[in-house]
């Protein structure tokens, strides 16, 4: 993580792969983040930085990512199978 003030960093999150996009909901103070090595969103705490849940995916391959937050929900796309695919989070 890094303070955007002082553009230094403040922390680590760690996490079992390799990200590959992450989503900021700033309301819920969460992020989403993109593991398809793990074919699974990861969410993560901002306040305590750690991953709090892991949402699994039926397949891998999801890069393009987005949040709704009007509608609480994160939109994937997947490039394998040519889908998308949108989650409630709220």
């Amino acid at each position: 993580m890094i303070d955007p003030s002082t553009r230094r960093k403040i922390g680590d999150i760690l996490l079992k792969v390799h990200p590959e996009a992450f989503q900021i909901d700033p309301d819920q103070r969460r992020v989403f983040v993109n593991l398809p090595g793990a074919r699974a969103v990861a969410v993560v705490d901002i306040t305590s930085r750690t991953q709090v849940a892991a949402w699994p995916l039926d397949q891998g391959g999801h890069f393009p990512m987005a949040v709704d937050r009007v509608r609480g929900q994160i939109i994937l796309i997947f490039r394998g199978s040519s889908e998308l695919a949108i989650a409630a989070f709220h």
